[in-house]
């Protein structure tokens, strides 16, 4: 019997295999091209929720301490990685063909980037000699006696008088009611006169301050001490306290070299660029290999005086971060960060809160921060230059410095106000809080 050749079996088998080629392929193209993109939608989309969690955290931790809310705990959620059950379209539901979860760390205090803010202030420690509404005597010669004038109605003449309980000189607030209602000071001094106009114009229930230790009234030279004051108001709509007396200049405020604290996502992606967000002394922060972006400003503003546009005003929200263990958290799931907003003790932590009460209290305001690494010191500087382009002062007014090396470290400066100038024309408000953090693992 003769056998013939056949190839229809042969044809089967590379048929086949042109079959197993060809799924390769295609199995292949989906894992090069599709499992990528993929996974890269979810980590921008994963980065979108983590960005929405620190802005939503920092608006929170901001209303507890502008409606005073302290000792207040707060849970915010935190999501460390992406979810792979949101992962739509895959090329089979195989482990293989769907993107590799990423994670990331959440981490508190793991930075080293430190704040101190000096001013040329007329208060010392934070409060003044005499507090107001107390008048206690003035036991050495003051830099500057200043006392509260007010009205509620402008209609109605004001005639104050104000003297020591030693020495022989007397100063008088005077308003003259009209079209405009000036506040004039006139102070009698050995038998001599001198008139001065304190405000050209003056409204109903605004505070206006008079320094009678100011060189223009000259009654320095005629204080005798002890010596306390004697107010008198004659007028029902009239009134007049001593706002205090200041004995020295040169305050820190905040001490060189105060750790910020930090509150920081660290994320680590497979597809997409890895991505740092940073809640820091109030602000927000981002830092990628690329550089850094402020995404919300610091608690510090420099704007005009809303009372009186000639003069700056400085608000310092000294919000640092303390920490509960655990303190680093790692992996893909939610995270819970309860945060609890605390006064500090001002004494024990030599820290100064500037109270202002409507008056110009200091005359250069100096802010500097310091960090181990200069991508640190150049995303201050950019915050800081951030905070001069919305004051609206020119940078002789706002200075920003460059980033410096000092030491290991690197060093970057905002100073406000004019060195050279003598005159105390900024509004310095400066409140501290301590920001107590814990961190507790949730499951989705």
């Amino acid at each position: 019997m003769v056998v013939s050749r056949r190839d229809e079996a042969i044809s089967e088998v590379i048929g086949f295999v042109l079959i197993l080629a060809l799924i390769a392929i295609v199995a292949s193209l989906y894992l090069t091209y599709v499992v990528p993109a993929q996974g890269r939608d979810m980590e921008i989309a994963h980065m979108d929720v983590v960005q929405d969690q620190f802005l939503s955290y920092k608006t929170t931790v901001d209303s507890l301490w502008i409606n005073n809310r302290y000792n207040t705990q707060i849970s915010s959620p935190f999501t460390l990685g992406t979810n792979p059950g949101s992962t739509q379209g895959s090329f089979v539901n195989m482990p293989l063909f769907q993107p590799v979860t990423s994670g990331g760390t959440l981490v508190v205090n793991g930075r080293s980037e430190t704040i101190g803010v000096n001013a040329d202030a007329l208060f010392t420690q934070g409060t003044v000699v005499a507090p107001p509404n107390n008048n206690p005597d003035i036991q050495i010669e003051p830099e500057h006696l200043f006392v509260s004038f007010s009205t509620t109605d402008i209609r109605s003449q004001a005639n104050v008088s104000i003297s020591p309980s030693k020495g022989s000189w007397v100063a008088y607030l005077i308003t003259t009611p009209g079209a405009q209602t000036p506040l004039n000071v006139t102070i009698v001094k050995n038998g001599t006169m001198n008139n001065l106009t304190i405000q050209n114009s003056i409204t109903n229930y605004s505070s206006y301050q008079i320094d009678l230790a100011d060189s223009v009234f000259g009654l320095k030279e005629a204080f005798q001490y002890p010596f306390s004051l004697t107010i008198s108001n004659p007028s029902i709509v009239t009134r007049v306290t001593p706002a205090g007396y200041y004995a020295g200049t040169g305050v820190a405020i905040i001490p060189l070299n105060t750790p910020m604290g930090s509150l920081e996502y660290r994320s680590s992606n497979n597809y997409w660029i890895s991505q740092n967000y940073i809640y820091q002394y109030g602000g927000v922060f981002l830092q990628q290999d690329n550089g850094s972006v402020v995404k919300l400003l610091p608690s510090i503003t420099v704007t005009r005086d809303s009372k009186n546009p000639t003069l700056t005003r400085v608000t310092i929200n000294n919000i640092t971060i303390n920490k509960k263990i655990p303190s680093i958290i790692g992996g893909s799931s939610l995270v819970e960060v309860l945060t609890t907003l605390k006064k500090p003790d001002i004494v024990s932590n030599n820290l100064v809160n500037s109270q202002e009460y409507g008056s110009a209290n200091a005359r250069v305001v100096t802010i500097i921060v310091t960090a181990d690494n200069i991508n640190a010191a150049q995303m201050w500087k950019s915050t800081f230059e951030k905070i001069r382009l919305n004051s609206g002062y020119s940078p002789n007014w706002v200075n920003v410095s460059p980033v410096t090396p000092d030491g290991n470290r690197y060093t970057v400066t905002m100073t406000v106000g004019d060195t050279n100038s003598g005159v105390y024309n900024i509004v310095l408000d400066g409140q501290s809080s301590v920001a107590i953090i814990e961190l507790s693992p949730t499951s989705y």
